[in-house]
């Protein structure tokens, strides 16, 4: 059987002290938590501590020590603004240097970003970086989530509860029953303070978290939390806090699969209805996986599945233990995926899949326009047609259902070099722009030079956000050198938002003549549009339609009269715009 229960006396297993190095580590881990790995599904885990365990354990080699790599970079066009690398100068010693995994979000004029960061691994793998005017950061050198639950294990989770005017982040802690998730506040998003534990765990992994910002809702306010508990049959699981994250409710369990289901994340629909994203990985590897949703109408307390497709063959050309890995031993990621809401019941979700035929990995998409309960075939978000690399997607909606999608990809570099690239729907997921790319330069495969962080990690996932001016955008960059070495950085960019720019008005002219005596008039317009449809008036009465629109029609009225006088216009049918009155005006002759 996959699920068991495990024993008491686990949460005692974890409770150890963090040294200076993986080996002294864990000197004190007791013999028989090895005896417990299968069983707690560790090498499932994604967190550092997990990660600690099969070192000390002999069930992974320490990481090998990095070599320098040569920077290839270019200089591409480019959507958004100027790239920030938010922790410049704040990068750590070598090799504690890792900085990567991101959740960002933005309160009026404040952006605030977390991480997980190892530059004092292994006693704490938290950071963030803040900025008040978008374009510079502050490195939170005070280390703010360093303190206050013993040991910081890293992934981030980061929400601005408006109900409460809170920041709340959250993080894997030791002092949260050794290994559970605690949090801390902030009500300006700068001065943090120790919170409370959301959950009190032995074995807790890839949480997830979101606030449910919507006044109109029913659970406005309320934050959400899920989790995978390892000590708990590795199940899904949720608790929500009603009061800006003081207290937390009891554990709910999600699901109850046979399978193993990795929790991917969660998010809230404007009207209160709670989605978590769920992945039955299909026993790990490059083995075939299947996407699935969680759905709650009564803020968590209860949860139906819904299946979001056919199983897929997930992206990626090798394997690290359990792990896909998207590049040669490293790089892990099985295609996990991020969720959004946009109005109207119309929910997103993005991942990624292995491409056609020797294509290792695409960008996907997938809605649902009935708040979660049916979804549409997956279409492809990259048009690159190459077998080049995609992977790793990050999704935001704005309020009014502008849509983001930015991942990582390959098309436009040679050897392991990438970009960050996104495309952007004005219209709630139905038709997209053209997909283009969003760093300044292309960034080298940074290293994972770091031994106390697992040698396949470069950040599992990153999570943007949209406010309806802009969507602000983070990733993992290389470009920044430390010790001639690329390593991991955080990268921020953003990207304009607003409603789309109205098209050009249609301009009409119209030329009158007489053909063997018949009156014509030839028309013309401009802009035109291919795949739109024109309607041709005269007099307000509709004689003719352009379909496709070609910006061009001949009116032959076969009418041999003397001062007549027509008034032409065109109007767009896909929009209701109109041209100008084009008035054509016969004499005698």
């Amino acid at each position: 059987m996959r699920r068991s229960s495990v024993l008491p006396f686990v949460l005692s297993l974890f409770a150890f002290t963090v040294c200076a190095n993986w080996g002294a580590a864990f000197a004190q881990t007791p013999p028989n938590i090895c005896d417990l790995i299968d069983q707690l599904g560790i090498e499932k885990q994604l967190n550092s501590h997990a990660y600690g365990i099969l070192v000390a354990c002999g069930h992974v080699p320490p990481p090998p020590t990095a070599s320098s790599s040569e920077v290839s970079i270019s200089s591409p066009t480019n959507m958004g603004g100027v790239d920030q690398d938010v922790v410049l100068g704040g990068e750590g010693t070598y090799p504690h240097v890792t900085q990567s995994e991101t959740q960002i979000w933005t309160e009026g004029s404040t952006s605030v970003v977390a991480y997980n960061d190892s530059r004092t691994a292994p006693s704490c793998y938290a950071g963030a970086s803040s900025s008040t005017d978008g374009g510079t950061w502050t490195d939170m050198n005070s280390r703010p989530f360093c303190s206050g639950h013993g040991t910081n294990y890293g992934d981030p989770v980061l929400v601005y509860d408006k109900k409460h005017t809170r920041w709340l982040a959250g993080f894997l802690a030791t002092g949260c029953g050794g290994q559970g998730i605690g949090f801390w506040s902030s009500t300006d998003g700068i001065n943090w303070s120790t919170g409370s534990c959301a959950h009190n765990g032995s074995s807790d992994d890839r949480q997830s978290g979101w606030v449910d910002n919507t006044p109109t809702s029913p659970f406005y306010g309320r934050v959400y939390l899920t989790w995978n508990d390892f000590a708990v049959g590795q199940f899904i699981f949720v608790t929500f806090s009603d009061d800006g994250g003081v207290t937390w409710s009891g554990a709910v369990q999600v699901e109850s699969n046979a399978a193993f289901i990795r929790n991917v994340q969660v998010t809230t629909g404007p009207n209160g209805t709670v989605f978590v994203a769920g992945m039955d990985e299909g026993g790990g590897g490059l083995n075939p996986r299947s996407n699935l949703l969680f759905r709650s109408t009564n803020g968590g307390a209860s949860w139906s599945q819904i299946s979001m497709g056919s199983s897929f063959t997930p992206p990626g050309s090798s394997t690290c233990g359990y792990f896909a890995a998207m590049f040669p031993s490293y790089w892990r990621h099985m295609g996990w995926g991020d969720i959004g809401a946009g109005p109207g019941g119309v929910i997103h979700y993005a991942c990624a899949q292995h491409g056609a035929g020797t294509d290792t990995g695409d960008i996907y998409y997938t809605r649902s326009t009935d708040d979660g309960l049916t979804w549409s075939a997956a279409t492809r978000l990259n048009t690159d047609g190459g077998i080049r690399l995609q992977w790793q997607p990050a999704l935001s909606v704005s309020p009014a259902g502008h849509v983001f999608v930015s991942w990582y990809d390959a098309r436009n570099t040679t050897g392991n070099d990438y970009e960050r690239w996104g495309r952007l729907s004005n219209d709630n997921g139905v038709t997209w722009q053209a997909d283009d790319v969003i760093s300044d330069a292309s960034s080298p495969l940074p290293l994972q030079p770091d031994g106390s962080v697992q040698p396949c990690y470069a950040g599992d996932y990153d999570r943007s956000f949209a406010d309806g001016s802009a969507f602000f955008i983070t990733w993992v960059d290389g470009r920044t050198l430390v010790s001639g070495n690329p390593q991991q950085d955080v990268f921020f960019d953003k990207i304009p938002d607003g409603p789309p720019p109205p098209p050009p008005p249609i301009t009409l002219t119209a030329t009158g003549y007489k053909l063997k005596g018949a009156e014509t008039a030839d028309l013309s317009w401009t802009p035109t549009i291919p795949g739109d449809t024109v309607n041709i008036s005269r007099d307000s009465i509709i004689i003719a339609t352009a379909d496709p629109d070609d910006g061009a029609y001949t009116d032959n009225m076969g009418i041999k009269g003397n001062n007549d006088t027509y008034v032409y216009q065109v109007c767009r049918v896909q929009t209701g715009e109109c041209s100008n009155l084009a008035t054509v005006k016969f004499g005698n002759k």
